[in-house]
Order: C-alpha cells, then structure tokens, then sequence
C-alpha cells in the first residue's frame, strides 16, 4: 500500500506536515484556538484561495478572517 505523500507547511513560521491532497478548511481547524475569528480564506504561496482548495506541493498558509474589516 503506497503512502500519500506529506507536504512541508509552513504556517506563522512554524514547519508542519500535512498529507497531500488535505482541504484548507481542515488546515485552518487545527488553528482555530489561535485565531481571533474562523478564517474565511487562505492566501497560500502569495496566492488567495477558498478553504474548500486542497494542498498539493510544500507552501507557506495565511489564513484571512473577517476580524478588524
């Protein structure tokens, strides 16, 4: 059985793995005790993008919420 591959993460500058093909929204989870508000968005490799998108390579994550706009 071939193991999916995992993905570097980096997020607020901290290294993590995710198995490739995981949706943002399930990223975003893991973090929401450190966010102010759910995020809504995701800006990944300078590039802005729905939660439902998946990873597919090694990326820095930014979540956007709606807190402060």
């Amino acid at each position: 059985m071939k193991m999916e591959n995992e993905c570097n993460v980096t997020i607020g500058g901290n290294n993590y793995k995710y198995p490739q093909h995981t949706k943002l929204i399930d990223i975003a989870a893991d973090f929401k005790d450190e966010q102010d508000a759910p995020a809504v968005l995701a800006i990944v490799d300078s590039k802005l993008l729905e939660l439902h998108n998946t990873i597919e390579k090694d990326c820095s994550i930014e979540f956007e919420t709606l807190k402060g706009h």
